[in-house]
């Protein structure tokens, strides 16, 4: 008898320590569904999947998942718990970065504004006065909107960023704009569009793409910034992205 209460006291020791070394589920949340952040969601295939992948093998205390959500109720999550992938902290009304945690350093990417008329060059937004802007549905663009608001700019929407050179390609628009990191994958994916879009000179708005936490993830967050200086990282940064032209 006191054989099989030991026993029994041994398995229940063996199940809780086992319990207790399971990983905490930490939510990284996007908005962003464009290469070569995402390519496939069903598939899980593209940088937020693979650095998500990445993290959990690296961490003892996490495991990391994708979730895909419009920007909004990303936020909302945001501020309820997890962290954020791919965001400037202008985008997210923390400019003083005191709202949320913020990685230490973030991707490299440049906006530009593309178009189909390769005579067309940037002189200041009275440049696109008379031309119709083809734009992603939810998004803001900062620059613009006081052009569209006035009636200067007719603006077109479209569900996502992949459709956009399609649209400038069969002349449904006059121009957009598009982050460097997204132009430059979706280019090299469709060869026939060469000679058809082009990038304006005269214009780029360099800015980085970071990783934020919630402020009640401080240990996942420094988790991510030491991620961030290993040669892992710098192997998917060498998979998915590019050096920005100068």
């Amino acid at each position: 008898m006191l054989f099989v209460r030991v026993l029994v006291l041994f398995l229940c020791t063996l199940c809780t320590h086992a319990y207790s070394e399971q990983p905490t589920t930490v939510y990284l949340y996007t908005y962003f569904d464009k290469p070569p952040f995402i390519l496939d969601k069903r598939k899980q295939i593209g940088l937020s999947y693979d650095l998500a992948s990445a993290l959990t093998l690296y961490s003892n205390n996490y495991a990391f998942k994708i979730v895909y959500t419009p920007k909004q109720r990303a936020l909302d999550s945001l501020d309820g718990g997890g962290g954020l992938l791919w965001v400037n902290p202008l985008w997210v009304d923390d400019a003083q970065q005191v709202r949320y945690l913020w990685s230490d350093s973030g991707v490299d990417d440049s906006e530009f504004y593309i178009t189909n008329d390769k005579r067309l060059t940037y002189e200041g937004q009275s440049t696109f006065s008379g031309k119709i802007f083809i734009g992603v549905r939810g998004y803001k663009y900062f620059n613009l909107d006081p052009l569209i608001s006035d009636g200067s700019i007719e603006r077109f929407d479209l569900k996502n960023e992949r459709l956009l050179l399609e649209m400038l390609a069969k002349e449904r628009g006059d121009f957009a704009v598009m982050g460097f990191q997204v132009y430059y994958y979706l280019m090299q994916r469709h060869p026939e569009l060469d000679g058809k879009i082009h990038i304006l000179t005269g214009y780029k708005r360099p800015f980085q793409r970071y990783i934020t936490f919630s402020k009640s993830h401080k240990k996942a967050m420094d988790e991510v910034n030491t991620f961030l200086k290993t040669p892992r990282w710098e192997e998917l940064k060498a998979k998915w992205l590019v050096p920005i032209p100068e």
